[in-house]
């Protein structure tokens, strides 16, 4: 077997493995036909709404294959799949320039860059997925860049930086991840890592300066914590705390015990490798490398006003398995290769559960509003009203409970719908007297439905009358008891 892993084949042979094995694992959500948190808003009211959070390039993208200067349309999974090509090509650029030799051990880590947990994430959403994979390959093509002319090496990879945050910012720490990293596994071999983190910083300032001051954006994603406010620490702890607690810690056990025995192996090998250097920084540096690698993960983003603590934010997260990986086959081919493969089969795993849990989630949620849909179609005096109010939250279905009993981390990557995905869904469905905007439960409706009788009362929602309005309440709010409308 030992081997087998060590077969060398050709760029070809690596690609058209490669493309095939990546398709295998997003073509679950490319065939999937359920809109995801965002997706219903932006199907809706046809607006990207990525330019205020610091995404400009996001926005200009999706007009541009709209054919439009005012809305967008859905054109899924056509962008994504542009996007998807245009990653391959990343990778082949790598591949053809920078492995002296490939081997069937190099395809199995290079296939953690995206099929890793948390990029399914991102994976589930209609619209964002494609901005997000674009900035992933442009963020690893301004790490790989390489030219004959010196000014073009500091040019191209900061333009492609700028472009990166401005798809996405998460994927702008995939160049920090990968430089912090590449000391160890040389991936990159002609490389002055001094030029390259000047790159970094000035991306990061230049893309600030455009984005905050000369376009006038204002959003906590192109914002910077103050560092003289002790509270910014607290938040940048939190940051780091909540990624072991709340996400790596909750993956399936096929995720994480060969995850941390990979990652063990690593820190392991890593401080082994301190005695062969020749100056004290250099053994410095690789003593704190495993530790540097990991703060990577946000990089100059962890000093960002915006939490970033979603699932779908932590995009190098995949970056940083394959630099593990990679690193360790070189090393230790048996038995990091058979991790890696336990590693991607756990990975994949959980990604047709994570499709499958929505598909369920989602059918469960059409069959409450159909029956909501019925009800105010057929009923003039509700269907008549001024405007119809939402409040409450969807309840969660018997299989995502079930899921989530088994896999913690699910709960983090599918919710019922809130009360703003469930006003653009019955928009979407011809009902266009519905109250909507991202507003939160209304209080004083509340009180008021408190004390009369509904005029339809069902197990998971209840339609009251008020004048000339309607106010539709879903009695399970943001997962607390049905009775917690008696204690408003």
């Amino acid at each position: 077997m030992n081997n087998f892993f060590n077969k060398e084949i050709s760029v070809k042979m690596f690609m058209i493995s490669f493309v095939i094995l990546n398709m295998l694992y997003i073509i679950p959500f490319i065939l999937s036909p359920y809109l995801f948190m965002d997706d219903t808003v932006r199907i809706v009211v046809g607006n990207p709404d990525w330019g205020w959070q610091g995404r400009p390039l996001a926005d200009f993208i999706m007009y541009l294959l709209s054919s439009d200067n005012n809305k967008i349309v859905n054109l899924f999974p056509f962008p994504l799949l542009l996007a998807l090509v245009f990653y391959f090509y990343t990778i082949y650029y790598i591949v053809e320039h920078h492995l002296n030799s490939i081997k069937i051990y190099s395809l199995f880590s290079f296939l953690l860059i995206l099929c890793s947990p948390l990029f399914v994430h991102n994976l589930l959403y209609k619209y964002d997925s494609a901005p997000m994979i674009l900035g992933v390959s442009i963020s690893l093509l301004a790490f790989f860049y390489q030219s004959k002319n010196k000014y073009m090496d500091i040019f191209i990879p900061i333009l492609l930086l700028i472009m990166t945050l401005s798809l996405y910012q998460p994927c702008f720490n995939i160049f920090l991840t990968l430089l912090v990293g590449n000391y160890l596994i040389k991936l990159k071999k002609d490389i002055n890592y001094i030029k390259c983190f000047i790159i970094y910083i000035s991306a990061l300032v230049i893309y600030i300066i455009l984005v905050s001051i000369i376009m006038g954006l204002k959003s906590n994603r192109s914002h910077m914590l103050n560092l003289l406010d002790i509270n910014s620490f607290y938040l940048i702890l939190n940051k780091l705390s909540f990624f072991i607690k709340e996400l790596f810690l909750n993956l399936p056990l096929l995720i994480v015990i060969p995850g941390i025995l990979l990652t063990f192996l690593f820190v392991i090998n890593v401080m082994l490798n301190i005695k062969q250097e020749s100056t004290i920084m250099k053994k410095y540096y690789i003593a704190l490398s495993p530790i540097l690698i990991f703060l990577s993960l946000w990089g100059g983003l962890l000093i960002i006003k915006e939490p970033l603590i979603q699932p779908r934010e932590f995009i190098n997260f995949g970056i940083l398995l394959f630099m593990i990986s990679f690193y360790l086959t070189e090393k230790y081919k048996q038995i990091s290769c058979y991790l890696t493969l336990i590693l991607l089969i756990g990975c994949f795993s959980f990604a047709y559960q994570s499709i499958n849990t929505l598909k369920e989630q989602k059918e469960f949620e059409k069959m409450i509003l159909t029956n909501v849909f019925t009800n105010i179609t057929e009923n003039p005096e509700i269907f008549n009203s001024y405007k119809i109010y939402i409040n409450g939250k969807l309840p969660k279905s018997l299989i995502l409970k079930n899921n989530e009993s088994n896999s913690q981390i699910i709960k983090r990557f599918i919710e019922p719908a809130d009360k703003w995905v469930i006003r653009y869904t019955l928009i979407k469905m011809g009902i266009d007297n519905i109250q909507d905007g991202f507003s939160d439960d209304n209080k004083q409706q509340l009180k008021i439905i408190k004390n009369i009788k509904p005029i339809i009362e069902t197990k998971f929602y209840n339609i009251y009358k008020v004048n000339n309005s309607s106010i539709i309440y879903f009695k399970i709010k943001k997962g607390v008891s049905e009775d917690s409308l008696k204690r408003q």
